[in-house]
C-alpha cells in the first residue's frame, strides 16, 4: 500500500474533530470509509494512532509523532 495523500488528509481530519464520523461529514465520506482508512494506515505503519473510546478519538504516542 502506497500512503498517499487521501491517508494524511483523513488521519488530520480525525485528529481534529476527535471522531471518525465528525471527519467523515467534513471529508464527505463515509464513517465506515474513514475507519477502514485510519485502519490500513494504522496497519502499514504497524503501530496504533488512536485510543478509541466511546466519546471519540484520542491520540496515541505514536499518533503524536505521525502528527
Amino acid at each position: 500500500m502506497t500512503l498517499g495523500p487521501r491517508y494524511l488528509k483523513t488521519f488530520l481530519a480525525v485528529v481534529e474533530k476527535g471522531s471518525a464520523s465528525k471527519a467523515s461529514e467534513v471529508l464527505g465520506r463515509a464513517q465506515s470509509a474513514v475507519t477502514r482508512s485510519i485502519h490500513e494506515l494504522e496497519t502499514e505503519l504497524g503501530v496504533e494512532l488512536f485510543e478509541r473510546h466511546s466519546s471519540g478519538m484520542l491520540l496515541t504516542r505514536s499518533g503524536n509523532v505521525l502528527e
